[in-house]
Formats: structure tokens, sequence, C-alpha cells
């Protein structure tokens, strides 16, 4: 069986879709059913992106065009106002339509389409693929447009519906659908009005396709606990309940405040407010960000316990880009996010979810988790249960891919 896969980003470090699409193409090279991986890759800079790593046959790479001078931005805003539309987007959309029409789409059995960031370019581009909509397959990585992303709070503008219109006639088309979350695909057929099911086949971590340093290094954490987390805080996510949880914790139970360490890696989190609040707290540690290599290592080495943040309102359907690497661990995990979540239905453990909100639940949580770390030792479970195994992934990709191949 020969495969296409169209993506736009394939960065090794700095985005977790990134990271969860390298890991997608590389596992589509080890199905036993698939004999050729070739890549059509839309690159967003001129950065190495690794890809002889991803186990591709052939690839064909196009820099995206950097739309962002200040003409640009001063035409954008004025589209945005008047006509609901952003003319930056609709150049990429007609300049990646351009290469798909100049494209040879026959050989392949089987096309994926994988959206990245807001703006979900690739996809919207698919309509110039007529005639290949039942052999190719779109990937919604969150929901579209950003306005139904659980953790957005802002108005529904003219761009917002008139991009929910575009999507609308796009996903009805007669392409397959999947996302990477229970929740979103439900989600996403009943919004759009699928006359077919959105499938879903969680996102992918496998470490081959990153480079890893041979060890890392942090100071003053042998025969600690440690509790880590490294990513950002966006879109609903937060840290404040947690913080004062683990500050109350430190300050009720010596045995906490002599055992477990606090190590959180914040993108983008250099002028936080939170760090000169809890700066002189010895137990909470805010660290620069490192890369996503770097990252790893320190979670496999010195991890015992790792966040997970979710949208903190009453619901999230979205699946964290993350949660693969850490169910690869077989550690404790304590997820931090709404009443009703995929990471909550996902959990084989419920004590190990607490709502983000919460700082009595939030310390309830995470004494219990590192009372049995204490009592029972580290762990060695996948907080999963498996459902993130390459086992399973192929198992829900069949659902995709020819039967007769």
């Amino acid at each position: 069986m020969k495969v296409l896969v169209i993506a736009e980003d394939l960065r090794v470090s700095g985005t977790s879709e990134g990271q969860v699409s390298r890991s997608f193409v590389f596992n589509l090279s080890r199905h036993p059913r698939i004999t050729t991986v070739d890549l059509l890759y839309f690159k967003c800079n001129v950065e190495n992106h690794f890809l002889e790593k991803l186990g591709v046959q052939n690839s064909w790479i196009f820099l995206t065009p950097n739309l962002n001078g200040s003409i640009f931005r001063f035409f954008e805003k004025i589209c945005h106002k008047l006509l609901g539309k952003s003319i930056i987007d609709n150049y990429k959309i007609n300049w990646m339509k351009n290469k798909f029409r100049s494209f040879d789409f026959s050989p392949y059995d089987r096309i994926f389409i994988r959206s990245t960031g807001q703006s979900f370019w690739a996809i919207r581009a698919s309509s110039a693929l007529n005639g290949y909509e039942k052999k190719t397959v779109l990937y919604f990585h969150d929901p579209y447009p950003v306005f139904w992303d659980p953790g957005f709070f802002g108005k529904l503008s003219k761009i917002g519906l008139n991009s929910f219109l575009e999507m609308r006639s796009i996903v009805n088309r007669g392409f397959m659908l999947t996302t990477p979350s229970n929740y979103l695909s439900k989600d996403m057929r009943f919004l759009y009005g699928s006359k077919v099911s959105f499938v879903t086949i969680p996102h992918q971590f496998v470490p081959e396709v990153f480079d890893f340093p041979e060890e890392v290094f942090l100071k003053d954490v042998e025969d600690k606990i440690v509790v880590m987390y490294h990513g950002a805080i966006q879109l609903g996510r937060t840290l404040d309940s947690f913080l004062e949880a683990f500050k109350s914790l430190l300050e009720e139970n010596s045995l906490f405040e002599e055992k477990v360490i606090l190590i959180l890696r914040i993108k983008d989190g250099k002028d936080l407010p939170l760090k000169s609040k809890y700066k002189d707290i010895r137990n909470i540690r805010f660290l620069d960000q490192v890369n996503a290599g770097v990252a790893y290592k320190e979670i496999y080495q010195y991890s015992d316990v790792n966040l997970v943040l979710e949208p903190s309102g009453s619901y999230s359907n979205i699946l964290v880009g993350k949660a693969p690497l850490l169910a690869s661990l077989n550690r404790p995990v304590l997820v931090l996010g709404p009443d009703d979540s995929e990471l909550k239905y996902l959990l084989k453990d419920k004590n190990q979810f607490a709502r983000a909100i919460s700082t009595e639940e939030i310390k309830l949580k995470l004494k219990l988790i590192i009372d049995d770390i204490v009592i029972n030792g580290k762990g060695n479970k996948d907080p999963f249960n498996g459902y993130f195994s390459i086992e399973n992934y192929f198992n829900l990709l069949e659902s995709v891919l020819p039967k007769d191949i």
C-alpha cells in the first residue's frame, strides 16, 4: 500500500503538533500493510526539521510564503473588519492549491492531510483534490474554527463564521475525517452536520524521531520526588490553583516539604507573574524552556509525577500532544482539567485527575499520589492502560485504510 502524508508542521521542537505529526508519519512506515510512505511538506521556516528520521521514501518540500510585513498586516486588519476574511490565509491556501494541482496523486492508495495551528491551510486547500476525496483522510488536531476551542473565550466574529461555512463545504465533499480525541470526533460531526463519522486516531509518541542528549543534569533532586511540567499556559490552561495547593501542602506537611520538588519549564514564561509570586519557595523551581529532546530526557531521568494541563472551564474535547509521551514513561500523572474531558475519560485511575480550579481537590489528589509513591515506591504503570500503544494505533488506523490492498 502506498501512502502520502501532507503536513505543515514536522518541527522537532517548540510545538506539540510537530512532535505528534512526526510520530504519526514514522508509525505509518511501521504498519505491516503499508509499503511506501511519501511526504509532501509545506515547511514553515528554513530550519532543519530532520525529515530523514521519519522513515519516508520520497519527499517534496515547499517553503510556505511568509506574509508578515507591515503592509500585509494593515490590509489584513481591514479585510477582517470589512469582509470577514483573511487575505494572508487566502493567499497561502491558493498557493497550496496550485501545488496540489501540479502534483500527481494517482499512485497513492491513501492521502493523509494533517492540520496544524489555528488556520488549517492544507485542509482548506484540499478542495483542489478533485476526484481524490474517497482516498483522502483529513485530520483535525483541534476544533476549527478556534471559536469552538473550549479554551477560547472570545466572541464569534464574522471571519469565524465564514471559516466555519468554508470548512463545512469541505467536510461534506466525501473525505474521510479523523481527530485524535473521542470527544472531538463526536463534537465535530455534530458541529458540521457530517453524514459520516469522524474516526478517532489518538496522538503517537516515537522517541526515534527525535535527538536526545545522552544525559541531562538537574541540581539537588537526588532522593526527591519530582513533580514536573514542561509546556505552555494558554487557551484556558492554568497553574494558579495547583501552585496554591502545592504551597499549602508544603506548609502543612513536613515530609512533603522535605521530599517533594516542583520543576516548571513554561513555554514563553520568562515574565510570568507566577514566577515572582513563588520565587522565595525553594521547593518550586521555574527553569528556562528547553528543546524537545532535552525536555524528554529530563522527564525520563527525573520526573516521578508529571502534570498535564487541559482547558479549565467545564469541558474539554482536546487531546493534549504530550499525553502519549507521558504514557510511555509508565509513571503517575496528575491531569488538571475541567469536569468533563478527554483525558479524564481515558485515565485508568481517576485519582490522577483534579479540577484545575479546585485547590482542595488538587491537594487531595496530589497527596494521594505522593503518599502512594512514599509507601509503594515509584510507579511502573501506564496511566492510560495502553491506549497510546502502537498496537491500538494500528487497530484504529484500519478504519481509514483500504481493506483489499
